[in-house]
């Protein structure tokens, strides 16, 4: 696949997120990581919105700070939400061990709001929804997964593309969602967005 942009005019990863990175550059896009350490409070309002706002608020944060830039900016937010509400990153094996077995044997949903900024346009929102139904997790299986240490710094204290996968019955939706970056619906925002390179058929 031909580069989307010319490496002169790359686009921005606004995202410390090492499965962002791994992800996009599957696609073939020239682009730069600048991430922020941008603060991700979260409120009582439905999943799919705090997503959104979050989303916006990197944008909104980014362009703060490198008032300058004219490359396209790609921020994005990922959440695991069960019940209407939020998973978010546990912060010791005790926190993993109870989203586990939260999850264990139940559907939740995996919400990504992804924010494009374009010079001079208003920032353009989508988001993607993947629903993932784990399996009957035993003692000994959540037990194996803690020890594995593929539950630290991830959303629902589980990583689908790597051992986390055998925890997993079914989804229904974008697999790569779930890892954080929906790749058809990057390509479909920036096929959109730069016609003359992806002519809408």
């Amino acid at each position: 696949m031909p580069p989307i942009f010319p490496s002169n005019s790359s686009l921005i990863l606004a995202s410390a997120s090492p499965r962002r990175k791994e992800l996009l550059s599957r696609l073939g896009i020239p682009f730069e990581v600048k991430a922020l350490n941008t603060p991700e409070p979260l409120d009582q309002s439905p999943p799919s919105e705090q997503v959104v706002r979050l989303a916006l608020a990197k944008l909104e944060a980014f362009r703060s700070t490198y008032p300058t830039t004219k490359r396209p900016i790609l921020c994005a937010d990922t959440c695991v939400d069960i019940d209407g509400r939020i998973l978010g990153k546990p912060s010791n094996e005790e926190e993993a061990e109870k989203m586990l077995f939260r999850l264990s044997g139940r559907w939740h949903r995996v919400i990504t709001a992804l924010a494009l900024g374009l010079e001079g346009e208003p920032p353009i929102i989508k988001s993607a929804v993947t629903e993932v139904r784990f399996a009957k997790l035993t003692k000994a299986e959540v037990h194996w997964y803690i020890e594995t240490g593929e539950w630290r710094d991830v959303a629902g204290a589980y990583r689908i593309q790597e051992q986390g996968a055998l925890l997993i019955e079914e989804i229904r939706g974008c697999f790569y969602n779930v890892m954080g970056l929906p790749l058809r619906l990057v390509y479909g925002m920036l096929r959109d967005t730069v016609p003359d390179v992806f002519p809408n058929p």
